[in-house]
Parts: C-alpha cells; structure tokens; sequence
C-alpha cells in the first residue's frame, strides 16, 4: 500500500495546496495521505494566521488523512533542521512510502542532482563554498554562488537548473531530499509543479494567490469575502469561523510588545543562549529594541549583509519562546522521534494501528495527559516546548481578541468519520 507524506505548514491553506494534494496522491496513487505540520509558530520565524487544530481541519477536510505536529524546535528553525525532523517522522512511521512536495522547478531529477552536489559536497564545491563564505556572504548566497560556479566549471547541468536552489520551495525540496539520502531512507521523492503566485508574491488578486498574499490581505480588510473564491470552500469557512469566534487572525508583528519587554529585560549574555542568537547578534538586538517603536522597525534596525530578514525573525521567536541553542543541539542530535497527532479520519486511524503495527515503542501521542507519560527525558524536552507554543500563542489571541482559549489539555484531536 502507498502511503504519501507531505510537509506544510497550511498558514492559510490555500487552491494550490489542494491541488498539491490531490495530484501527490494521483502521482503516488496513494491509498493514504500523512501530513508533517507545524504547529501553532512556522518557519518564517511568526506565529502561525490560525492555530493548529483549525489548520488541520481544513486539511482533513481537503484529502488529507492523518496529521501529525512537527516539533516547534525545528518547525520554527532554517530549512536544513526543518526538513531534517520531518523525514525522521516520516520515516519513523514505517508505513510512508513516497514524500510529496511542491516545487518551482517541477523536475524532480534537476532537484535530485543539485541534492547530491550539495549533500556530497564534492572538493570543488567546498573549495569555492569556503571562498564565497570568506568574503563575507551569508551562508545561502556563499552556497548559491558555490554552485552556480561549480555546475559552470564541470558542465555538470545548465545554470538555469542551478538557479532552483534561489526559490523558496526548490530549496526546501532539495532539503528534503538531502535529509533522506543523509538518514539512507527509502521513501520515494516526488515533486508537483507549483501553481498559482510566487512564494513571496503578496498580490491577493491573482486567481491562485499565495499564502503571504492571503496573509496580507487578512491583515489590510476586514472584509473577507473577496477570499472565498481564492481558497478551498472548507479551508475559508474554517478561516471564518476562527476569526467570528475571535480566534484570529494572529499576525506577525503581535508579539513585538511581549518581544521588546523580553529583549530589554535580558543581558547580552541571556539572549546568547536562544536558538540562532549567535555572532554577537544578541548586541545588534539590544541597540534596536532600545529604538523600535513596532517589529518591522526592530527587524529593520538589525538587518545587514550578514543576517537575512529570516535569520532575524527567527532568532527573535526563539526568543520570544525561550527556545534555547543548547537544548535544541540536544533534540537535533540525541532525540528519538515521537508522533504527536493533531487529528484523523477513518482512513488515518488505519494508518496509525499500522505505525503501531510496525513499531510498538514509538510514542504516539493522541491524549496530552498520557502522552507525558510516554516520552523520555529528552523527548519531553520537546514536548513542553510544544506546549508552551500553545500556551504563548492562545495569550496573543487573549490579549488582542480577550478569547481565553482552551489549552493543550483541554483540546481535544480532531476526528473525522
């Protein structure tokens, strides 16, 4: 039997993301779907637009059969670590057969090749990635140089297929492609054609907008109607509906107040110790905090050459979280994965006795309570820090909706017949 994993964060869950689902499992004719989905914080270093269990409900909803939560540690960390955790859960449920991604370049063979170049890292590579990286490039643009120069000096594919590592997607399917070569796994890579606007695109009035467009929007109109036409029925009324009942929206500029006191209550040395907080980053922060007056002033004030607007998102949310560099070396390097489900219909239930099934002493984890119980030192390293996600995130929306929201304990998985 097939079964397709997808890695997504659904921050809204949008026409192209239904589309996605629906050709991985024509392409991988795929009796089951397995979601890997961050939480309630994503990638982009923000706090997602809807929690979770709302995000999984439009994704049951839209063919999806089983979701399972990627740890906030690496849901929230560069595309290396974020893709590195989702295989590990892939692969730990013993039953996912072919991984699903969608992609700018839309060949999986261009995006295999640059996988091995940069997986292998072949002399010639590294020479030229050590020279870019020693004139002061940001580790991304030292990697893209490296390649675009290698791929030219070796004849080893044209540039224009080297220039898919630039593209958010492309990167992040190499990236999943290199963790499954790195864990010498044997699921099945497949890439679908992304459809629709850009990653990055933020004009909400394309046929098939993107997630930022949709953020964006949400953020400038409080009339959303315009948005049904741009999202799968279930998704837009689960989008409503969070927001009617004052759960949402949740955007990225919300934490700047509870940052900035956190940042100006801290030393240098304290903030030294947050994930992504390195290269004397912490002091950068510091003199901005002092003088930004909201989070795209503070963001502004730090940015360089050195550190990326990504970079600096992210480190400030591991501040915000309190997600600390030496714990999450731990996690990345001594945790054994756990299952947390975030919710099933009839089909995933199927699929988790099979996990079961196939191995018995992984932890997976469908009530909090007794999750605990499961997990081991390390593993509950991360569970809390899940936890406390939920616990930051339901303040955001009580503090701007004043909505008191139930916490991890008291919120049921989603079930679907």
């Amino acid at each position: 039997m097939n079964i397709c994993g997808i890695v997504t964060e659904y921050n809204p869950l949008h026409l192209g993301h239904a589309y996605q689902i629906e050709a991985a499992k024509a392409r991988t004719q795929a009796q089951g779907v397995v979601l890997i989905m961050s939480g309630n914080f994503v990638q982009r270093g923000e706090p997602a637009i809807i929690n979770k269990y709302a995000r999984t409900q439009a994704a049951l909803h839209t063919g999806v059969d089983l979701v399972l939560e990627l740890p906030t540690y690496f849901a929230t960390s560069s595309a290396e670590y974020f893709s590195h955790m989702a295989i590990r859960l892939l692969n730990a449920t013993g039953i996912t057969t072919h991984l699903n991604f969608g992609s700018e370049s839309g060949s999986i063979d261009d995006l295999v090749h640059i996988a091995d170049i940069l997986h292998n890292e072949p002399i010639g590579f590294r020479f030229l990635l050590n020279e870019y990286l020693s004139t002061g490039d940001t580790f991304p643009k030292a990697r893209e140089k490296a390649l675009y120069k290698y791929v030219h000096n070796h004849h080893l594919m044209s540039e224009d297929t080297a220039k898919a590592i630039k593209t958010p997607n492309n990167i992040l399917g190499i990236e999943y492609i290199k963790a499954l070569r790195r864990q010498k796994s044997n699921i099945i890579p497949t890439t679908v054609k992304r459809i629709g606007s850009a990653y990055h695109d933020d004009n909400s009035r394309t046929t098939i907008p993107s997630a930022t467009a949709i953020r964006k929007f949400l953020q400038e109109h409080d009339n959303h109607a315009p948005l049904s036409e741009k999202l799968p029925l279930y998704s837009y009324n689960t989008l409503e509906n969070a927001i009617h009942c004052g759960e949402g929206p949740i955007f990225y500029d919300m934490i700047f107040p509870f940052l900035k006191y956190k940042i100006l209550a801290s030393t240098p040395e304290v903030l030294g110790t947050y994930q992504d907080v390195n290269e004397g980053l912490e002091y950068k922060i510091i003199e901005a905090a002092l003088h930004a007056y909201d989070y795209d002033s503070l963001v502004n004030k730090i940015l360089s050459k050195r550190y990326t607007r990504t970079k600096i998102a992210r480190a400030l949310l591991h501040i915000y979280l309190g997600h600390e560099q030496k714990t999450f070396e731990l996690l990345n390097s001594e945790m054994k994965p756990y299952l947390k489900v975030l919710g099933f219909n009839s089909t995933g239930q199927k699929m988790l006795k099979a996990i079961k099934k196939h191995d018995e002493d992984l932890p997976i984890i469908v009530n909090i309570r007794q999750g605990c119980k499961q997990l081991d030192d390390i593993q509950l390293l991360s569970y809390q820090a899940d936890l406390n996600s939920t616990l930051h995130y339901n303040h955001l929306i009580h503090f701007y909706y004043n909505t008191k929201m139930n916490n991890e304990y008291e919120t049921p998985i989603i079930r679907l017949p």
